[in-house]
């Protein structure tokens, strides 16, 4: 069997979580790039945050936050507000938002699970452990 390059695999990998994912969040309205973005806000307990901040930590343009949080505000997860002074923008999860968040992780955490289940314990620590030392070399 013809082996592969990492990044080969890494994608095929990452296509298919996110095809299975967002075909599980169509029923909750969302895509797995809105979940996402729904976790950062929720981990983030100093309050609303700005969108430079959520450009930084995902690596995009600051169109693609903007049409993502504007999805995410029209269906009523998040609010966005004007910094007073300013032109910069942050946002906030609602209630709504954490409710759907709060599904949409349990069906995520179960798409994870098949994704994992060839792995024995051991080997998914080994796994994370060496796609964050990937990540953090990266950066």
């Amino acid at each position: 069997m013809e082996s592969k390059d990492c990044g080969i695999l890494l994608k095929q990998i990452n296509d298919h979580i996110a095809q299975q994912a967002n075909h599980g969040l169509k029923e909750n309205g969302l895509t797995l790039s809105q979940l996402r973005y729904l976790e950062y806000l929720a981990g983030k307990k100093e309050g609303p945050v700005p969108f430079k901040e959520i450009e930084h930590h995902f690596q995009v343009s600051q169109p693609t936050v903007a049409g993502i949080l504007a999805r995410l505000s029209k269906k009523g997860l998040i609010v966005t507000a004007l910094v007073p002074g300013s032109k910069a923008k942050t946002a906030a999860l609602t209630e709504k938002g954490k409710k759907e968040l709060k599904k949409a992780v349990s069906y995520r955490n179960g798409t994870e699970e098949q994704l994992l289940a060839p792995l024995s314990p051991a080997e998914r620590n080994t796994f994370r452990t060496l796609l964050d030392k990937i990540a953090r070399h990266m950066d």
